[in-house]
Formats: structure tokens, sequence, C-alpha cells
């Protein structure tokens, strides 16, 4: 066997796991919960990975501290329904995850919900699972009425994530990612209660920061966590936030012979063209999505432009959430022609615009200012109740060491 046909089985191997056909599997459910009263409001958890991936000591394909690229920004621990007395119910409806109900937001939730583990997750209903199922059955059971199901659970959650992004927030304030830098808790605090509007919660580990809290009314708008650091006295020591914290990065440990890996051994240009010559082929998002990646990687234009016409050729449609990653790719490679005419399809695509991609892009655009602003201005006039939080002025100046 070729090593171009090596390759092409490694890719079509990928392509059907990517596509959802793996069985994820279940487990047998124990008893429902006692009823518990209504919550009082919702606190939503963001970790921090280069605290957390830190420790990371072996990795599997399901933790987020094992991507090739350190994540340096908080992620999603969950949306967790509180009492305003310190405590908070849990398990509350027997209701099973269902992964089939959040599969239109899979990709986002791997991006920036990510289990930073590698050990499965305890539910309430469904044995040992993932952590998204940990999340729903814990604290997702317990969120009604704002929260009626699993589905709507997610949405919520991502969308406060993204209207309030604290790592913009921070960013903002000149509070940015250094393994050396140490920052006033005082001045996080501050910063996070005049982006946000209410004072956050945060818990450290090693005088680091290890999650971040906001919290909100049953209205979903912004209202002080009960603590704004939890201290000695609350909870262990080793928890305490000092007057002085850091938001370290981490060098990641990369999951050895991924397919990324194989891939990036052949010639993209050649698989491609095997793969598609192959008796098994069909037409698919994820195949050419993955070609445009590797192609805005290498910088290749006139590939990009044969691929993008074979896609339309063969009808092949992206979703808005792979419109704007394939946009981005093609910013961090600094192809912006090529991101501004696949932006330009974005708009004229026939699903309804999500806020995610365009804000995945304008995080691509930081460095392209002009570009940025066009970006801007039609996500302002598609989402007019929805915030930008731009980079400082002097973001270009700043060393790359500290940028988010």
């Amino acid at each position: 066997m070729t090593t171009a046909r090596t390759a092409a089985c490694v890719l079509a191997a990928w392509v059907l796991v990517a596509a959802g056909l793996a069985d994820l599997g279940s487990a047998r459910a124990p008893l429902g919960s006692k009823p518990q009263r209504e919550f009082d409001y919702f606190a939503l958890s963001l970790q921090w990975p280069g605290t957390i991936c830190a420790s990371t000591r072996h990795c599997c394909a399901t933790n987020g501290c094992c991507r090739s690229e350190p994540l340096q920004t908080f992620t999603i621990h969950g949306l967790w329904p509180d009492y305003d007395d310190g405590t908070w119910p849990s398990c509350c409806r027997r209701t099973q995850f269902d992964m089939d109900k959040i599969l239109p937001l899979k990709e986002v939730l791997d991006k920036y919900w990510p289990s930073l583990y590698c050990s499965k997750s305890g539910t309430c209903f469904s044995g040992k699972g993932l952590f998204w199922a940990h999340e729903w059955e814990k604290h997702g059971t317990c969120s009604a009425p704002v929260v009626q199901d699993e589905l709507q659970y997610f949405t919520i959650a991502l969308d406060l994530y993204f209207k309030y992004n604290v790592t913009e927030m921070l960013s903002s304030g000149g509070i940015q990612v250094s393994n050396g830098k140490e920052y006033a808790l005082s001045d996080v605090i501050d910063t996070i209660k005049h982006a946000f509007g209410g004072s956050p919660q945060i818990v450290c580990k090693s005088g680091s920061v290890q999650e971040l809290r906001l919290c909100f009314d049953k209205e979903l708008k912004p209202r002080d966590c009960l603590t704004t650091s939890l201290t000695i006295g609350s909870v262990s020591k080793s928890k305490h936030c000092p007057r002085y914290i850091t938001l370290p990065t981490y060098d990641p440990l990369v999951l050895a012979n991924s397919t990324v890996e194989v891939m990036s051994q052949f010639d993209e240009f050649e698989l491609y063209g095997v793969v598609r010559k192959e008796i098994w082929y069909r037409p698919d998002m994820y195949f050419y999505r993955d070609m445009l990646y590797m192609l805005a990687r290498n910088k290749k234009i006139n590939e990009t432009r044969q691929v993008w016409a074979d896609l339309k050729s063969e009808d092949v449609l992206f979703d808005q959430h792979t419109y704007g990653d394939i946009v981005r790719a093609f910013c961090d490679a600094g192809l912006t022609d090529l991101a501004m005419e696949i932006y330009e399809d974005m708009r004229s695509s026939p699903d309804p615009p999500l806020s995610l991609p365009f804000r995945v892009i304008l995080k691509g655009l930081v460095p392209y200012p002009e570009l940025r602003e066009k970006i801007k201005q039609d996500f302002l006039e598609l989402f007019p109740d929805m915030i930008v939080y731009d980079p400082p002025d002097t973001l270009s100046d700043i060393d790359e060491e500290f940028k988010f």
C-alpha cells in the first residue's frame, strides 16, 4: 500500500469519527433524586486551562489539555443553579443525558467546553460518562423553570460565555497570560466587575487562577456572586487566592500519533486527489473542512481555490460554525483575501447567522483592524443586543508572550 493510500485510509477513518458515527455507549441509570426547592441564581463557572493543564501527566483523545496548541482562553466548566445561602441543588430530575439532543452544538462544545481530564465523569442517572453528561444531570436538571431541556441548558451557557467573554475583558484591562507576571487580585476583580456589571468569584490553586465564576439572576442578568474570592475560612487552603495571582500558560502533552500528525507527513493535495478517486468516496463537509485547514496552514492559495471549486461543484454545504473556523484558519495564516472570500460565502449561506462564528472570526482579525471593523459592523447589525470587546489600542506593542 502506498504512503498516500495509507494516509487516505487514516483520513477516511477520521471522517467517520468526525461525522459522529462512533458509538458513545450508555449505562444503566439509578433511581431519581428527591425534589429540591427552586434555585436562586446561576453561576457560570469557567476554568483556566493554564493552571489545570500544568498537572496533566498523560493524554487521551477527550482531554482538552492534550491539544497541540495550548488553550489560552477560559473554557466552560458548567452553568450551576445555586442558592443564596451558599448551598446548591443537584440531580433534581431523573433525565438522562442524550448526546443526540446537542449534536448541533458538538463542535462548539469540543472547542469551548472541553473536559480537561482523562477520567470519565460521574453522573446522577447514567453511571460514568462524558463531562457534559455530568454537568447536565447534576446541574442542568436543577435549572427549571429557566431551563426546560438539555439543548436549552447548553445553548444558554454558551450564549452567556460569548456575550460576557472574560478572557477579552481581562485582556482589555491589561491583564494578560504570562508564566511570570503577577496581578493584584483586587485589580482582576475590579476589571471584571467594571466590564461585566457584577462581582465575580475566583478560585485559586497555588496562587494561580483555577476557576472564575460569573453570576446571573434568573432573568440571566449580571449580579454579584456571594463572595468574590474563596478564602481560607470557606474552602481548603489550597484554593485560597492570595493578594497577587497569575494566569499561567503551559506546554501541552500532545497525544502521540494523532491523525493530524500522520496526515502532515504527506502532501495534502496528493492526499486530496487519492481520496476523491476512492470507490468509497462521498462528498463530505468534514473532509473538505480539514483539507482547507491543511491548505491554510501551508499557505496553498491556488490549491485552496481548486478545492473550493470542487466542493461547490459537489454541492457541499458548511454550517455556520464550520465557516467561522475556516475563515479564522485563513486569517491566522495571513491569507486575508481568501478569508474574506470565504466570509462572503458564509454571509450568503442559507443557514441563519449565529453569533459564535462571528466572534471566532473577530478574534482572528485582531491584527487586521480595518477588516475587523467591517466584520464587527456586520456582527452588530445582526446581533444588536450583543457586545464586542475591542482589544486595547496598544495591543500590537505588547510582547507576543503576553497575548491571548
